[in-house]
């Protein structure tokens, strides 16, 4: 009887301490909602140190949560958006390690944004195989344009200006009437010597947008130099 008693006061503290275990995690996950939720809102207001702190309480309230690469991407983007380009490429990466498969878009744009921060920090080789990521995970992505663009001046970077002459055309036969895409041609056609195609280029580019001051200072250079 005494056994069975103590069987009994056994199964029951067990199922108390599941029970606390289970409320305690719900809990956490509770509240690193309403911090992912409130870095959103700085995020959106631009107040990006503040969102880049909500996502980092987030994190460390629950740390293992299944669905935490959504706190790494957003807080890569805060960091991405303060120019903290190292913190950034960080937090992009474990996002990327955690993203499940079946979320293609997240990974995408985890694919841009780690790009992204890569250009600007002139690493222009992992840029490239980022945006390529990103090109063959989805090549009809409402983005596209810009990844082929951001390639373009990657490869513009790197010296190999018929590479990014070829992705700014790419940008150009999905949206015809995208300027950065002219001008960064112009600069792929000058590079390689062909001033007159250039000068077409950054002609276009001016019309598109006839208030860039850099458009107008890059046709006023063209037609200069091919006075000389």
């Amino acid at each position: 009887m005494f056994k069975k008693l103590c069987i009994k006061a056994l199964v029951t503290v067990l199922a108390a301490v599941m029970l606390l275990i289970w409320a305690c995690a719900s809990s956490n996950q509770k509240y690193a909602d309403e911090y992912y939720q409130q870095g959103l809102v700085f995020y959106k207001s631009m107040e990006y140190e503040r969102a880049v702190d909500s996502f980092a309480k987030a994190l460390e309230i629950n740390p293992k949560d299944k669905e935490n690469y959504k706190f790494y991407f957003m807080r890569g983007r805060s960091y991405l958006r303060n120019r903290q380009y190292d913190q950034a490429v960080n937090d992009f990466s474990a996002a990327r390690e955690k993203c499940p498969d079946r979320d293609k878009e997240t990974q995408f744009l985890i694919f841009e944004s780690r790009g992204n921060a890569y250009h600007a920090l002139n690493k222009n080789d992992e840029a490239i195989k980022n945006f390529s990521d990103a090109i063959a995970l989805n090549p009809e992505h409402a983005h596209i344009k810009y990844i082929y663009y951001n390639r373009g001046w990657a490869w513009q970077n790197k010296k190999e200006y018929q590479k990014a002459s070829n992705d700014f055309y790419a940008a150009l036969a999905i949206d015809s009437a995208f300027a950065p895409a002219y001008y960064g041609r112009a600069h792929s056609w000058y590079k390689m010597g062909n001033l007159e195609r250039a000068l077409e280029d950054a002609k276009a580019a001016l019309r598109l947008e006839p208030t860039s001051k850099k458009y107008e200072d890059l046709v006023f250079e063209l037609r200069a130099k091919m006075k000389n």
